[in-house]
């Protein structure tokens, strides 16, 4: 279900935030970049994962594509429209096409409303109901196709299991049928047997409403199994994207080999005998990364130029790429 024409352009998108010291005048110490030039497109029907460690900037993206934080460089296009360019109406109207599962669904639910209002809200602000009659029968259809009893409406966040929560927060996004998602960590904060539940609902979704996902994770293993490309991201910057199978089949960049060698093999044997990459000392502060490769303090392969130049993006096939000093047969 893929167009010719990205659904989703992302271009030298850049975040960044001040760091400020503690008192009361808070003076400036410095910048925090949390997103560094991130590119990627993304078409109609199709899921892109991200993945990487804690703190590498990939949360920090999907608000910034949603708009939540204002970019500090780059721009966002969505069905060719600049994202930052649009205000007011234009803006409001536009948002409809693009909503957000976020990853703690006992935050994300407000506490003091009822789930058919909860449901309802972007219904109502959308005004894509033409009477309560209506809207009534459009929130019992979509708490239906989530897994969730009508009879339930009425209740609130708190009366509703981790589950039900991320459940309800899945109604409400696809309330007002649009064409992107970006999920935030949507299982992380669930159960296993919860996890494979919520996976195959979006899945479901997709292949039911052709919606496309920006799928945000820290556990390349279930990225694997909803994505069908990856973007591996290390301390704001992309260091890796490729399909899905081709990433795990022919990964080049030393980063996302160390991710790999973590995902738990099925097969005991297999497991005992393969070698692990351990990556030594901890990620670096976005406040002072490193000047020129990201990954230099912590990869094995480090050598001089690492530490004096940028790696270039190389194109290995199309539609795989990596930023890599090494050459990409290693």
């Amino acid at each position: 279900m893929t167009t010719k024409e990205p659904l989703l352009r992302v271009v030298n998108l850049q975040k960044f935030f001040p760091a400020r010291r503690a008192g009361f005048f808070g003076h400036s110490r410095g910048t925090i970049q949390a997103v560094n030039k991130v590119s990627f497109t993304l078409n109609a029907g199709e899921t892109l994962g991200i993945v990487g460690e804690s703190g590498c900037g990939k949360s920090t993206l999907g608000r910034t594509i949603m708009g939540l934080y204002k970019p500090s460089g780059g721009k966002v296009f969505f069905r060719h429209k600049d994202l930052g360019s649009l205000a007011g109406a234009e803006q409001i109207a536009m948002r409809r096409h693009y909503q957000m599962i976020f990853q703690d669904p006992y935050a994300s639910l407000n506490p003091r409303m009822n789930i058919y209002d909860i449901i309802a809200e972007p219904l109502r602000t959308h005004r894509l109901a033409a009477s309560p009659f209506e809207l009534s029968l459009k929130i019992r259809e979509l708490m239906d196709r989530v897994g969730l009893p009508a009879t339930m409406a009425r209740r609130h966040p708190h009366e509703f299991s981790g589950g039900q929560r991320q459940r309800i927060a899945i109604a409400r996004a696809i309330a007002i049928k649009p064409s992107l998602i970006i999920c935030d960590e949507p299982v992380s904060a669930l159960d296993v047997s919860i996890q494979a539940q919520i996976i195959n609902l979006l899945q479901e979704l997709q292949r039911e409403l052709g919606v496309a996902y920006v799928f945000i994770s820290h556990d390349i293993g279930v990225v694997r199994h909803v994505s069908h490309r990856i973007l591996v991201m290390y301390l704001g910057g992309v260091m890796e994207q490729a399909a899905t199978e081709q990433l795990f089949t022919a990964a080049a960049h030393p980063y996302t080999q160390a991710l790999l060698s973590a995902v738990p093999l099925p097969d005991p044997r297999r497991e005992r005998q393969r070698q692990r990459i351990i990556l030594r000392g901890d990620l670096p502060s976005s406040l002072n990364p490193p000047k020129a490769c990201l990954f230099q303090s912590r990869c094995p392969h480090a050598f001089e130029p690492c530490g004096k130049t940028p790696p270039p993006l190389d194109t290995i096939t199309p539609g795989h790429t990596f930023a890599c000093h090494l050459p990409h047969s290693r």
